[in-house]
């Protein structure tokens, strides 16, 4: 039996940027891994469907005329229905997609608050935030803005037919069409990261070394013009009624991890295999988010998709210690190592689970992935 991931990931790393008159701009990079638990969606005149991508948000932090600004891109694999014109219906067209946030004055994106000793930092806009669609050069203005661009040959269209070529233009036209589609009340990006003991003005002057407590879901709301262009303005066409698309993506951080044993026996006959593994998710480490391991929920741990082993009284098998001796606490939890069959045949192991303090346990949590040798073959 094997397993793939099934969520989402998010490297976040912290760098600061000294901007003039004494401001600062923190500037915030995540990748997601392959197939998210959210989707883009398009609408007429033709309708697509992207489940799976991998790509970069960018958040930037700005400061008087320095805008705060939210960035993703990367690739997504797309499914498309309806009418493409003179294109064709496909499954698992490769695409590219851009999409820009974008704050300054009194409509900025990022906004910190302290709470319980932890720095709160949400992103978020309402319709009031928008800044409506607009092309500047051929390239997209406006926030939100930008593209799913799509090109794929007909050789991987399985079935042939004939050349597909898509670019749909993302954005919102209007702040009235906002109000209409999405309600004046309603945010439509949103977006939450806790920092456990952490202050605000460490956020944004010096956001190296910071500690992740929590994550919320990303929500994001937006208009597709599906590639149809105004003949007069040259601008896209955008209808909200129909054409809107929203995506739900719960966020992961990833960290490293280690694990014992090193080497894993697959062979899962009684008395053959390891019985038990221990992984450890480590803190502290270079290039990985930092995190507390007390607001880590063991009830909600796996290893490649199996539970943590339990203990007589049903409580997970987990314990807060340094796990590689290097002065700061970790997280390290025991699974099985084999159900029915070899929970790792390959070696390869993603621990996954939630942070306590997000709403209902779903919002978002840690990651790592390690390997071991494997033996039993």
């Amino acid at each position: 039996m094997s397993y793939r991931k099934s969520f989402l990931v998010f490297v976040l790393a912290f760098a600061a940027l000294t901007l003039g008159r004494g401001q600062a701009m923190a500037q915030w990079d995540w990748d997601w891994g392959d197939f998210p638990p959210g989707s883009i969606d398009g609408g007429s005149p033709f309708h697509y469907t992207c489940k799976q991508g991998q790509g970069t948000n960018t958040l930037n932090i700005g400061g008087g005329a320095v805008p705060d600004t939210f960035v993703s891109t990367g690739g997504a694999t797309c499914t498309f229905g309806g009418s493409l014109g003179g294109s064709v219906n496909g499954n698992n067209i490769q695409c590219s997609y851009n999409l820009t946030w974008s704050g300054v004055g009194n409509h900025r994106l990022v906004a910190c608050e302290q709470q319980s000793g932890d720095a709160v930092v949400t992103v978020s806009a309402q319709c009031a935030d928008v800044i409506p669609f607009g092309i500047s050069g051929g390239t997209p203005t406006g926030s939100p803005s930008g593209t799913l661009s799509c090109n794929q040959q007909p050789d991987n269209l399985g079935g042939g037919g004939t050349f597909l070529a898509v670019t749909d233009f993302l954005g919102i036209p209007s702040i009235p069409a906002c109000n209409s589609k999405f309600g004046s009340t309603n945010d439509i990006l949103f977006f939450q990261v806790t920092l456990s003991g952490q202050t605000c003005s460490q956020v944004t002057n010096s956001p190296t070394g910071l500690k992740l407590g929590a994550l919320t879901s990303l929500t994001d709301e937006y208009c597709h013009s599906a590639g149809e262009v105004d003949p007069e303005t040259g601008f896209p066409l955008f209808d909200c009624a129909t054409k809107s698309g929203k995506s739900v993506i719960n966020n992961v951080a990833e960290t490293a991890c280690v694990a014992n044993p090193q080497t894993l026996n697959t062979d899962c006959r009684p008395n053959k295999d390891s019985g038990v593994i221990k992984v450890c998710y480590v803190t502290g480490q270079k290039d990985v988010f930092s995190f507390d391991p007390n607001e880590l929920d063991p009830n909600k741990v796996t290893l490649n998709g199996v539970a943590v082993k339990r203990d007589k009284n049903d409580q997970p098998l987990c314990v807060i210690t340094d796990c590689n001796r290097d002065g700061q606490l970790d997280f390290q939890c025991t699974f099985p190592t084999c159900v029915g069959t070899s929970i790792a045949p390959d070696g390869e192991l993603t621990m996954a689970t939630n942070f306590l303090n997000v709403e209902d346990n779903t919002g978002g949590g840690l990651s790592c992935t390690t390997n071991v040798k494997t033996t039993g073959k």
